[in-house]
């Protein structure tokens, strides 16, 4: 019996070896992807399509289980394991040559460069985790998870953008993204103070009306001060609520336009405007946090400048939308400016 149990551990200390071994190798020529991801002088040939994307994906998603079943196997050997790495590789491969091709094929803004290799990257690192824990030998339960966040970041990359217009829209709607978190903390916080208004009422009932009026650190009632409090809190959220709305019609219009490969001019235009939506989730941020710090109307007013100043820089860097529609053939010519495209109901 003893024998036996020293002949186990000896067979599971062997295997373990081993497929640390194959996998450190394995961890190598991923992070060689992933340099192969990120040098700008390697170009892939040829068009990129969604079929493409899916297909690359589903290779890599029916191949992640295989190395959680294989390991279980008791009688593994390098033989079994090494082709499955290779075939691995290539599928990975077509990963990453997918996503040059999208930016290799047309000229890309940072948007579309920047969305398309990290989806990429993202499945490189998620399988690299998944080698690593299966060479640890983590329990089974884990496994099984690494191999779910596997087909997670894989859904991800089937839905990388193939375009400039798709990657800058989704650039912007994410970045809006912020705002509504703002609007939702604010009604969130509203709420609550209507929550303790009645409480306090309900409070006031049961001492016999009896209030307490002493003034605050700004000389006035703190009845007063909450009321108007909650007149600026409103006017908070309405004009974020505004900002949320134009940006999110300005990402969804800017989606749908039909742009020249050649029209590099107008890609670099609309990547100014993503670098200002960057900024509004700063913006917005200090505008909130104003309520939550020594509040003052002087310091909310100079906040809502601040963002006002930002929106209207967002609109006059948009511009007029008349050249989009003058280069681009296959669409009507518009006058329209995009101040006018945001305000549109």
């Amino acid at each position: 019996m003893k024998k036996r149990a020293t002949q186990e551990k000896k067979k599971n200390t062997k295997k373990k070896k081993m497929t640390t071994q194959l996998f450190s190798k394995a961890q190598k020529k991923i992070e060689k992807l992933r340099n192969t991801l990120k040098d700008q002088s390697i170009i892939a040939k040829g068009s990129v399509t969604k079929e493409m994307l899916v297909l690359a994906s589903k290779q890599v998603e029916h191949h992640a289980p295989k190395f959680a079943i294989l390991v279980d196997d008791d009688e593994i050997t390098c033989d079994s394991l090494e082709p499955l790495l290779e075939e691995l590789f290539e599928y990975l491969q077509s990963i990453v040559n997918c996503s040059k091709g999208i930016i290799t094929q047309q000229y890309s803004g940072e948007s579309l460069k920047k969305q398309s290799m990290e989806t990429s990257d993202h499945v490189l690192t998620t399988f690299a985790a998944l080698l690593k824990g299966i060479a640890e030998q983590k329990p089974k339960q884990e496994i099984n998870t690494l191999v779910g966040e596997v087909w997670e970041v894989l859904k991800e990359y089937e839905n990388t953008p193939l375009t400039n217009e798709e990657a800058i829209k989704r650039a912007i709607l994410t970045n809006s993204k912020f705002l509504k978190d703002a609007i939702d903390e604010i009604s969130q916080q509203e709420n609550e103070d209507k929550e303790n208004q009645n409480n306090e009422e309900e409070n006031q009932q049961n001492n016999g009306g009896i209030e307490d009026d002493d003034e605050d650190d700004f000389g006035g009632s703190s009845e007063n001060l909450t009321e108007n409090q909650k007149h600026l809190f409103s006017l908070c959220k309405k004009h974020i609520q505004l900002v949320y709305d134009s940006v999110r019609r300005l990402g969804i219009y800017i989606g749908i336009l039909k742009i020249e490969e050649s029209s590099t001019e107008i890609v670099d235009w609309m990547e100014r405007i993503v670098n200002l939506t960057e900024k509004l989730p700063e913006y917005v941020d200090n505008f909130v946090c104003v309520f939550y710090d020594d509040f003052s109307v002087e310091e909310f007013t100079e906040e809502l400048k601040k963002l006002r100043r930002l929106v209207d820089a967002l609109l006059e860097q948009a511009g007029t939308l008349e050249i989009v529609s003058i280069k681009n053939k296959s669409k009507k010519k518009s006058t329209k400016t995009t101040a006018e495209v945001v305000e549109e109901t």
